[in-house]
């Protein structure tokens, strides 16, 4: 599947054409150059961000082609009714169903340092964010109360739960 995925953007698919082979590399016998080459070949691609990304991806994609794939809600919220709804209620859960990945990203430099993988699509988590994706992994409820972080995270939340992988829960009476 990431060999397709290769496939699948050209850019990143740099094909081994046995450069840096000579008559020394014949019969099965690769000078330790040519097998220097082809380790580097193969093992670049699986460095990359991309390369966390599609894993993040494959892992939270359905394999019975039966079960539906999620989609936005029939109603999603603006970033605005989002807030308000989560300041009137008292947090948010991932249902039981919902599976997400994280992956670490190789180049964590870029301020993103995981990649979160929800139904095939993938989010750029930073540090500040992983606390709340972690306790959100647990299926804990997640409250402004105890974590405060969720108003600095309203962004990715939103879109997340536009996309149903978190639901609102109401405070308890």
């Amino acid at each position: 599947a990431y060999g397709q995925h290769l496939a699948d953007h050209d850019a990143l698919d740099h094909r081994y054409v046995g450069e840096g082979l000579s008559a020394d590399s014949a019969g099965f016998s690769l000078s330790i150059d040519a097998v220097e080459a082809l380790r580097n070949h193969l093992g670049k691609p699986l460095s990359t961000p991309a390369f966390s990304e599609w894993l993040a991806a494959f892992f939270t994609g359905s394999t019975n082609e039966d079960i539906a794939q999620y989609s936005e809600r029939d109603d999603t919220l603006s970033l605005a009714a989002f807030t308000e709804a989560l300041q009137a209620r008292a947090g948010l859960i991932k249902p039981a169903d919902v599976k997400f990945a994280l992956t670490p990203s190789p180049t964590p430099s870029s301020g993103s340092a995981y990649s979160l993988g929800f139904d095939r699509e993938t989010f750029d988590i930073n540090d500040a964010a992983l606390a709340v994706i972690l306790s959100l992994m647990k299926e804990d409820a997640v409250t402004t109360k105890d974590t405060p972080e969720l108003l600095d995270h309203l962004d990715l939340l939103r879109t997340l739960y536009n996309h149903q992988a978190l639901e609102f829960i109401d405070r308890a009476t």
